[in-house]
Order: structure tokens, then C-alpha cells, then sequence
């Protein structure tokens, strides 16, 4: 999911070992996880701009829109159009949202403040899917049909089921907080569920692996 790294994302922390890499990033994921149910957590910032968590319902507007930035391509009409839909002030007036552009206008002419942006759109994105469960039971297959039931939808369904409430109270709700409530729900009515730790630490025990294998050989 993430869209461009920063220019300085070769620094600081690819400069830290895997294991304090690791570390990072759970303490990251551990303090997402308390954001989703805080009041301190339901906003926060891209760029200069308060923003929302990222809802259910903010990801299918975007994703009907065909917005850029969730397919990789970073872009001015795109990074404008990401944050008119998950501003704390949703739906924007005109006036709003010309200020919005003349400033984003300028960080991609200037380059100032370009780096900031882009790590805050990719925090902004990235840790809306950290909860997302993956059971452990799930295998790797290659298919070409259409899923019957789009995958928000189906955790959408789900909560409200569980909930008792309408659909579209769930859709309005963070997905950090719709995905750790799916994975609570499974764990406590499926018997030996089993869910796998967040992919981005997966990956990254996956690079350490990677690196020590290489290393030994090369030695």
C-alpha cells in the first residue's frame, strides 16, 4: 500500500537493525491499536491538515473515484483529492479547497515540504490496513473470478451482524477500528482461529531472513 517512499526513508530507519526495525514498527501498530478506540485517535495530520482516520466508506469514495495514490501514482490532483475526502471538515466549501490546492500546488512545484506529505499520506494509508486479519489457514492461490462479495463489504457485514446495528453506521466507522473488532469477534466464536501477525512485520523478519541467508553465503 505504500505509495512513494520520502527521500530521507534510506536514512533513520533503514539505517536500524532488523530487530530494532521490528521493534519500531510493533510499537507503531500497538499504538494505532489504541488510537482506533481513543478520542485523542480519531484525527490526525497530512501535512499542516487535520484529517480523519481513514473510514470504510472514505476508502470505497476513493477507490470509485479511481484516486491515484491507492494504486501508487502520487500526483497533485491526487494528493488534493485524498485529503478533501478524509479532512476533518468533510465536505469541503469551494473556498476550502482552492486554499487546499494552491498549497499543495506549491509543495509540488517547490519541492518544500514534499517529504512530509508524502511519509504522513503513506502513515495516513498504510496503518488503516495494520489490523486487517489474515488467518494463519489461509492458502495461496491463483484465481481470475470475481470475489462474490467485496472484501470491506464483507467486514462491514459482518460487524453489523454481530452489532445489530445498519450497515452504514459500520462503513462510517475507521477501518482500524472495523478490522480489530472483526478479529476480536473471530477469535472469540471460531474455535482455533487462528490470525497472523501484521504483514508489514512479516515482511520485515522476512527481509531479515533474507539478509542473513545472503550474508552466509556470500561469506
Amino acid at each position: 500500500m505504500l505509495i512513494a517512499p520520502p527521500a530521507h526513508a534510506g536514512g533513520a530507519f533503514l539505517q536500524m537493525s532488523f530487530y530494532n526495525q521490528y521493534q519500531a514498527k510493533r510499537q507503531e501498530i500497538e499504538q494505532s491499536r489504541l488510537n482506533a478506540f481513543s478520542s485523542a485517535g480519531l484525527a490526525s495530520r497530512i501535512g499542516s491538515y487535520i484529517v480523519r482516520s481513514l473510514t470504510a466508506r472514505a476508502w470505497i469514495d476513493l477507490r470509485v473515484v479511481k484516486n491515484g495514490i491507492l494504486s501508487g501514482k502520487l500526483s497533485e490532483f491526487a494528493v488534493c483529492q485524498y485529503i478533501f475526502r478524509n479532512h476533518v471538515n468533510y465536505p469541503l466549501s469551494n473556498w476550502q479547497k482552492f486554499k487546499i490546492e494552491r498549497k499543495i500546488a506549491k509543495v509540488f512545484r517547490t519541492g518544500q515540504d514534499a517529504d512530509q506529505f508524502a511519509e504522513d499520506i503513506n502513515n495516513h494509508l498504510n496503518s488503516a490496513f495494520y489490523e486487517m486479519p489474515e488467518s494463519a489457514s489461509n492458502s495461496i492461490t491463483i484465481s481470475f473470478k470475481l470475489p462474490e462479495v467485496e472484501g470491506i463489504v464483507g467486514a462491514i457485514d459482518e460487524l453489523a451482524a454481530r452489532y445489530g446495528q445498519h450497515p452504514d453506521g459500520i462503513a462510517d466507522m475507521p477501518m482500524t477500528k472495523i478490522f480489530a473488532l472483526q478479529k476480536a469477534g473471530r477469535l472469540s466464536t471460531i474455535p482455533n482461529y487462528k490470525i497472523l501477525e501484521p504483514k508489514v512485520l512479516r515482511d520485515l523478519k522476512s527481509e531479515a531472513l533474507k539478509a542473513k541467508r545472503e550474508a552466509k553465503e556470500n561469506g
